[in-house]
């Protein structure tokens, strides 16, 4: 007999079975979900949490429906097999993000944290890993990154400049307009203070307004925006105390109001358009989804409704206005998400019943994960006003002497000129190459300033027509129609017109020429204002047909047409025929009285969606001329 003493043997065999035990326990009983595989992906054994997280009810059913982890665990193919290659780096503690799917097929993330378990000679025996469910972890992230995507959508949607700072003058954050209209690029804004970009002239009163904001909550100052090459641009800035980041901080725009500053005359059009401009900042803001259920909105909007953030939370974006108009609100809302940006002016109703006109503008946005339209709205209750007054001025304005009517037309002239100056000043800026919204809020200004200048020149023709003796001189039709074309070549629309003329001139026609001329000219722009883009060809036809007696002109267009029922207003002051008009209501009216004041007659037919005509005789002054 031999006899051996295994007292050490029988202690590691001891110790082998309790880290056993140990580790079993562990498996069973951890939270996250642990599982073993071959080195090629086939599951050994997977914990009870595991199951539980993929929505097995046990791991003997979990291992009995997906028997390789590279196979149905994951939503995209790519992750599988990237996943498979990274198990083939054995030796190595290995990291792995994923989508994948419950046994419900729903959605979930999970992080995996595996690694080789090699034996003594180093060969890979199995692959061990750690799987922990991180769904909520990535909603989060996807929540943080929806906000700043959205605050980053409303700041560089506004106008002008937009700042955060915080009381050591130390930048936060700005728009991307801030640094195209400065010069400097993001990281010497960083770098830089507040007063760096005023004159020292007015740094002094810059400071003394900053600390007013910071001890008062908000302030404004008009002051030189210096840029980069040192252009001086004045600006009208407007700041409010704010928290950022557990900072009292201060956010501030910026508006360019140096054109308006340039303007001596208080034009109304363009009093509001700067007026909307700064007036835009406190305005309210919405956010809906495209039930025009509410997700979002600012203090302001509960302000001007006077409903509560509870009662706007169950309320839909059309209840605020009044039966008439919510189609027409409805249609617009569906444009801006479908089609991009849309405005539209409306009538706001409060709690209280009180209706407010109010414009709105609304772009389309996403927000967590899914399509939304954002707006702003700001409050037109003084432009309608204003309106309402140029219109009881102007009927005062018919009854004045030749004397206040001659006042009327050098004023017109005087009014003018600062609006070329303007559009010649954004021209300038659209040589700047701005950005998008810039170029929006660019049209916007264009488009208000044609339609004031086209509103001052309808008030001059009217002067002209009303004050000026009749001038007798020979008429050149063909060079005429010339001048007007070229005269309104700016138009919106004209390049798709196409302009037809037929003078038919055997005799000599005598009349004057600054009437035929708003006659030609008012009709044209009309065509212009009023093509059907339905129609694959917008045309203008012109038939002169000239005798010792009259002049017999014939214009014809294939534009939306008049309904019958307008057709006897039409020629009335102020009278807009169409819901899509934007003019003073001036043009035909001014038309019937120049053709009058030539002794001449002037008629109409029109077919509403087809075509309009206008037949005028105007008498051959040749007699009194001789």
């Amino acid at each position: 007999a031999f006899i051996r003493d295994i007292s050490e043997r029988k202690k590691a065999e001891t110790e082998v079975r309790n880290s056993e035990a140990q580790y079993h326990s562990i498996f069973e009983n951890a939270l996250e979900g642990i599982y073993q595989s071959t080195p090629e992906g086939k599951f050994i054994a997977v914990n009870p949490a595991m199951a539980k997280i993929f929505g097995y009810e046990s791991p003997t059913d979990m291992i009995t429906s997906i028997s390789d982890i590279g196979s149905d665990l994951y939503e995209n193919p790519q992750d599988r097999l990237h996943l498979l290659d990274l198990q083939r780096q054995h030796g190595q503690v290995l990291n792995f993000e994923a989508r994948a799917k419950k046994k419900n097929k729903e959605s979930i993330w999970i992080r995996i944290n595996f690694h080789a378990v090699k034996d003594s000679l180093g060969k890979v025996r199995y692959m061990e890993g750690i799987m922990e469910d991180i769904t909520d972890r990535k909603k989060s992230e996807d929540r943080i990154v929806s906000e700043k995507e959205l605050s980053d959508s409303i700041i560089n949607s506004l106008p002008g400049v937009f700042y955060l700072y915080d009381e050591h003058g130390k930048f936060l954050r700005w728009n991307k307009n801030f640094e195209t209209v400065s010069g400097y690029s993001g990281d010497e804004i960083r770098s830089m203070h507040p007063l760096n970009f005023f004159d020292e002239d007015e740094q002094e009163i810059l400071t003394e307004r900053i600390g007013k904001v910071f001890t008062e909550g908000m302030g404004e100052v008009e002051a030189h925006f210096f840029t980069k090459d040192r252009r001086k641009i004045l600006y009208y800035f407007n700041g409010w105390r704010a928290k950022f980041e557990d900072r009292v901080c201060l956010i501030g725009m910026g508006i360019d109001i140096t054109a308006r500053k340039h303007t001596e005359q208080k034009v109304i059009e363009e009093k509001e358009l700067s007026d909307s401009i700064i007036n835009s900042l406190p305005g309210i803001f919405y956010l809906f989804d495209t039930e025009q259920n509410f997700l979002r909105w600012n203090k302001n909007f509960e302000t001007v409704s006077g409903y509560s953030s509870e009662e706007l939370k169950s309320m839909h974006a059309l209840h605020f206005f009044a039966d008439g108009e919510k189609e027409k609100m409805k249609e617009t809302i569906f444009r801006s998400i479908e089609k991009g940006v849309a405005e539209v002016e409306a009538l706001f109703v409060t709690k209280s019943g009180q209706k407010i006109p109010y414009h709105f503008v609304g772009r389309p946005s996403i927000f967590e994960g899914r399509p939304c339209l954002l707006g702003l709205g700001v409050d037109i209750t003084e432009r309608m006003m204003s309106l309402e007054k140029l219109k009881s001025q102007f009927d005062e304005l018919q009854k004045i002497n030749s004397e206040l009517d001659h006042f009327a037309y050098s004023v017109s002239h005087d009014l003018r000129a600062p609006l070329s100056s303007i559009l010649g000043i954004l021209n300038i800026a659209d040589l700047e190459n701005p950005g998008a919204t810039q170029k929006e809020y660019l049209g916007l200004i264009r488009n208000s300033i044609s339609r004031l200048d086209g509103f001052i020149k309808d008030i001059l023709d009217y002067s002209t027509n009303s004050r000026k003796e009749l001038q007798c001189e020979k008429i050149d039709f063909d060079s005429l129609m010339d001048e007007v074309r070229s005269n309104l070549s700016y138009l919106n629309g004209i390049d798709r017109l196409r302009i037809k003329s037929e003078i038919n001139d055997p005799v000599p026609f005598y009349s004057d020429r600054t009437r035929i001329e708003i006659i030609l000219s008012n009709l044209l722009s009309n065509s212009v204002k009023y093509q059907d883009s339905t129609k694959k060809y917008s045309e203008f036809s012109v038939s002169v047909s000239l005798s010792d007696k009259n002049a017999s002109i014939k214009i014809s267009d294939n534009g939306i047409g008049i309904k019958e029922k307008h057709l006897d207003k039409i020629f009335n002051m102020f009278y807009r025929a169409s819901e899509i008009s934007k003019g003073s209501g001036l043009g035909l009216y001014i038309t019937r009285e120049a053709v009058s004041k030539l002794g001449g007659t002037i008629r109409v037919k029109s077919e509403f969606g087809e075509y309009t005509a206008f037949d005028i005789v105007i008498p051959n002054l040749k007699l009194s001329k001789e």
